[in-house]
């Protein structure tokens, strides 16, 4: 089967952003597991089936540490959801 090469260069072009998002998706991760005073590599977890869905919830659940971690300061600004996100008065 001959594909022209429009195909390709959209397949190039969805392979880009499908890759780019997953990029952002791990290291959006791996901060959240590191807000949470946990290595990274336990986001390795999360590809097990099963487990995945607690590790989804512990992530989405668990509140960060109070204070600096080893794995850095605490950010300082913190965001007034959904006021300052969608200009809300």
């Amino acid at each position: 089967m001959v594909r022209n090469t429009e195909d390709f260069s959209l397949m190039g072009i969805a392979y880009f952003f499908i890759i780019s998002i997953l990029i952002f998706n791990i290291s959006l991760h791996v901060r959240r597991i590191h807000d949470t005073g946990n290595g990274g590599w336990k986001l390795l977890m999360l590809l097990i089936p099963g487990i995945n869905i607690f590790g989804f919830c512990y992530l989405a659940f668990k509140s960060g540490e109070n204070g600096d971690n080893k794995y850095g300061n605490k950010p300082t600004k913190e965001i007034n959801y959904p006021k300052q996100i969608f200009g809300f008065n």
